[in-house]
């Protein structure tokens, strides 16, 4: 048996029937456990969460990146050859 992003390989019969259902059964659960567990916001809540810390670690994180990255950086290297090496 192989089991892959597409689903679960296995010959016909009634193991192949018994394994399908047992992964939506799983499926099922997971989905309800989350769907419960997991607290509702309010937009108002929603908003102040994304533009609060959200936003303050992406404009720390990219400002990191662009001190890493400078353009002058990328003007140095050969420009990169598409196919096999020669």
């Amino acid at each position: 048996m192989v089991i892959y992003a597409g689903g679960p390989i296995v010959e016909g019969g009634w193991l192949a029937k018994l394994l399908g259902l047992c992964l939506w059964i799983l499926l099922l659960a997971l989905t309800i456990v989350v769907r419960n567990t997991t607290p509702r916001m309010r937009t108002d809540q929603a908003m102040r969460f994304f533009w609060g810390p959200v936003t303050l670690v992406a404009v720390v994180r990219a400002s990191r990146r662009s001190q890493r990255q400078s353009p002058s950086s990328f003007a140095s290297q050969p420009p990169s050859t598409i196919g096999p090496p020669a």
